[in-house]
């Protein structure tokens, strides 16, 4: 959901960016057509002559005046490599987020097998509904997300898997298919193994 929030923020901010935009290109044809209009009067001619289409002679003129110069151009390519750069920090921003939120899934697993070797009892619907299913979330979300991006650290992706498997490998399934909740966590690991192609029960 973090990463939807940030995409919402930067697509509003876009749109923030670009209504600015036009509402100052409107108040500049608004306050052109005023001049032209105060000019129209104080030179006795009539709005309509001034604002007629220009002549082909006078069109010709602005384009020869409007073809951009080397500096213009450097410009324009400096302003669009500058936006392609904040474009790539977004995107690898969102990777390490995946990452993160991987990393810490691991670190919630590990510690809910280390509880279950030592026979400890925690409340499992507490554990599921606070801990796992929150992060399951989240990684099927930023997965998602990262679908439509052409960079993913695959290699990084790949080693936080494998070490998702080794620390299932510590579960006891049996035992934890004795509860409602512990079945409630099978049901949601099935459907990560079906949806994302892993193998991470043991029996």
């Amino acid at each position: 959901m973090e990463n939807s929030a940030d995409s919402f923020e930067f697509v509003f901010f876009l749109v923030k960016t670009l209504s600015s935009s036009c509402r100052t290109t409107r108040q500049s044809s608004e306050r052109i057509e005023h001049l032209v209009r105060r000019v129209a009067k104080l030179s006795h001619a009539s709005y309509e002559d001034l604002s007629r289409e220009p002549s082909e002679e006078l069109r010709e003129r602005y384009d020869a005046l409007a073809v951009e110069t080397e500096e213009e151009r450097l410009l324009r390519e400096n302003f669009s490599l500058i936006y392609e750069i904040e474009m790539q920090e977004f995107i690898c921003e969102r990777i390490w987020s995946l990452v993160d939120q991987i990393e810490e899934l691991l670190r919630s697993i590990k510690r809910f097998a280390l509880e279950q070797k030592a026979h400890r009892t925690q409340k499992e619907r507490s554990f599921i509904e606070s801990v796992l299913k929150q992060r399951i979330s989240g990684l099927e979300t930023s997965t998602k997300t990262l679908q439509t991006t052409a960079t993913v650290s695959r290699n990084k992706v790949e080693s936080l898997v494998n070490s998702l498997k080794d620390f299932t490998k510590d579960i006891d399934w049996d035992l934890l298919a004795q509860s409602q909740d512990g079945r409630n966590v099978l049901t949601i690991l099935d459907a990560v193994e079906y949806q994302y192609k892993l193998k991470l029960k043991n029996n």
